[in-house]
């Protein structure tokens, strides 16, 4: 029996069917840590303001543990279950750093085979962590057989990750794939959403009008979904997007998924319930930055809080 087990998710329903399946082989005390590996980020400069790579970083923290949080509050003792994350460029040796690092019994993934975009969001990790690992390494199945023969999983983007394979098939198959270079402009705010964009490959700045010109809002990556203010009822965009690099993207009218949610209610139910999430999540990230700022010009008002510092 496990006694000190890593569960490294990839925010997926997929990736999360790890959590029961593993239970049955833990020892009752067992301490469990859910782990989310992080893409390092750069400083990037959009128009006067400039963002920094431990900013962007923060921000994304925060947003990846209050994820690993909730989870953790649904399956586990918050005394033995703790929620984690580690920069990497690489996902797989971020893992095997930290479980190394952690002394951990065993490092427990879920994969399954999947097609359409899964092919191109994401290699092997779980094929790579089981190949480098020292530790044991259980690779489990959404039906439950572990060590099966593993095929390359689908990094579901974040926005289909209630849909079924046949259902995100549905979906994916109304876009179409498009290069977008450097600094070209995917949306402005206060106009109408017309394409709900799926990042492959590059980021993407979200940033909002203020009187002192675009602010900064997140930066979005790969396997992450924007605007999903597209999807709603008026589809009036709040934020605009600018390409921080080259990007490779899925782009889908607005208007065919909105119509593919009223044809099909399930479908429509399961996107607008990780909508209402994402929202949730992203808003309430960007909340908790900007009421940094706020501080620092009641105590600073001449300092620029958005510039290197």
């Amino acid at each position: 029996m496990y006694r000190k087990v890593l569960l490294p998710l990839d925010g997926t329903k997929e990736s999360e069917k790890v959590v029961q399946l593993i239970q049955a082989e833990m020892a009752p005390e067992a301490e469990v840590i859910l782990l989310r590996i992080l893409r390092h980020a750069s400083t990037q400069a959009i128009g006067d303001h400039v963002i920094l790579g431990s900013q962007r970083e923060d921000q994304e923290r925060l947003e990846k543990l209050g994820y690993l949080r909730r989870l953790a509050a649904q399956h586990g003792d918050e005394q033995r279950w703790s929620c984690e994350t580690a920069i990497s460029g690489s996902p797989s040796e971020g893992i095997l750093r930290f479980a190394q690092k952690e002394g951990v019994d065993v490092i427990a993934m879920c994969a399954k085979e999947r097609r359409g975009l899964a092919r191109l969001l994401r290699g092997s990790v779980a094929r790579a962590v089981q190949k480098e690992s020292p530790i044991d390494v259980r690779v489990f199945t959404p039906e439950g057989s572990t060590d099966a023969p593993y095929q390359e999983a689908q990094l579901g983007v974040d926005l289909f990750g209630e849909l079924s394979a046949k259902q995100v098939n549905r979906a994916t198959a109304l876009g179409s794939r498009l290069s977008v270079a450097a600094g070209e402009t995917l949306g402005k705010g206060g106009e109408l959403g017309q394409k709900l964009y799926f990042i492959v490959e590059g980021e993407a700045q979200s940033s909002a009008h203020s009187q002192l010109g675009e602010f900064p809002v997140r930066v979005v990556g790969p396997g992450e979904s924007f605007p999903i203010a597209a999807l709603l009822e008026s589809r009036t965009l709040i934020t605009s997007g600018v390409a921080l690099t080259d990007m490779d993207v899925v782009a889908i009218p607005a208007s065919s998924l909105i119509e593919l949610c009223s044809d099909d209610p399930e479908i429509g139910m399961r996107l607008y319930k990780l909508a209402a999430q994402l929202f949730a999540d992203r808003y309430s990230s960007t909340l908790t930055r900007l009421s940094g700022v706020a501080e620092g010009l009641i105590e600073d008002p001449e300092r620029n809080w958005l510039a290197p510092h």
